[in-house]
């Protein structure tokens, strides 16, 4: 997988164990893209001022967060940054902030990709209006081009 692909398969999974017509999935990519500018920020801010334990918290947070919604890469950062801060040292920089905007682009695509699966099982007449397995689920990767 690229560096900055985000993978479809984790909100894929949730949209399809859901009975919302991809809801939640949609809504947690989104506030999870709305909400890495403060986050980063919040990163920046605490390496400033060497408060290690906030720099470990919210690493941690986006650690998480961004390999629930796919965004492995950026998770991979994050884990960078906590493990450093757990060692007292302090590795926020500039590529923190150039993972984002691929992350969120490629979300987005993965958003759209969610909803398109959705407005194509409700115009599917054979389906009855049941929900099929697995009809989210993709094999295929959002690749993002780098500083994109």
């Amino acid at each position: 997988m690229e560096p900055w692909t985000v993978d479809p398969a984790p909100l894929a999974a949730i949209a399809d164990a859901m009975d919302d017509d991809g809801a939640l999935a949609k809504a947690l990519g989104e506030k999870f893209a709305a909400s890495l500018p403060d986050t980063i920020s919040a990163l920046e801010s605490a390496a400033e001022e060497r408060d290690v334990k906030t720099l470990i918290v919210t690493a941690h947070d986006l650690k998480s967060t961004a390999r629930l919604v796919g965004a492995q890469h950026l998770g991979d950062v994050a884990e960078t940054i906590e493990s450093a801060a757990r060692a007292g040292e302090i590795l926020v920089d500039g590529s923190t902030r150039e993972a984002v905007e691929p992350t969120v682009v490629g979300l987005r695509s993965v958003l759209q990709a969610i909803e398109k699966g959705v407005q194509n099982q409700q115009n599917d007449p054979e389906s009855g209006g049941q929900k099929p397995p697995g009809r989210f689920a993709s094999e295929q990767s959002i690749d993002v081009p780098e500083g994109k």
